[in-house]
């Protein structure tokens, strides 16, 4: 399956699963037979596409986690971008300097 034809199916189920009669059991069957498509070729998936694959009972019942995935999919869908990194926060990075840089010290003094 090529990157055009995964978007597409993609999107129909996004458009599907955002309609107000959405079937959750038909929506789960398609992530899944898409997923047993995919399978194998992760690698030249998006990650969060494989999450959003597994996670329609997720979706089903958490509304922000839902619109959090459909948006990010969503995107991939229309520009073929994607995110699948993790912002770390300005504090994780000072904190790890800070650890880094103790037990640097604390090797120099005892030596």
């Amino acid at each position: 399956m090529d990157t055009i034809e995964l978007r597409s199916r993609l999107a129909a189920i996004l458009d599907d699963e955002e309609d107000a009669s959405v079937n959750w059991i038909d929506i789960e069957r398609r992530c899944l037979e898409l997923a047993e498509e995919i399978r194998g070729r992760e690698e030249d998936c998006p990650e969060i596409v494989l999450h959003y694959l597994c996670d329609s009972d997720i979706r089903g019942r958490d509304v922000a986690y839902a619109d959090h995935q459909r948006d990010a999919v969503r995107r991939y869908v229309l520009t073929g971008e994607y995110d699948d990194s993790v912002a770390v926060p300005w504090w994780g990075c000072w904190g790890f300097l800070v650890l880094v840089g103790a037990g640097l010290a604390w090797l120099l003094l005892k030596v």
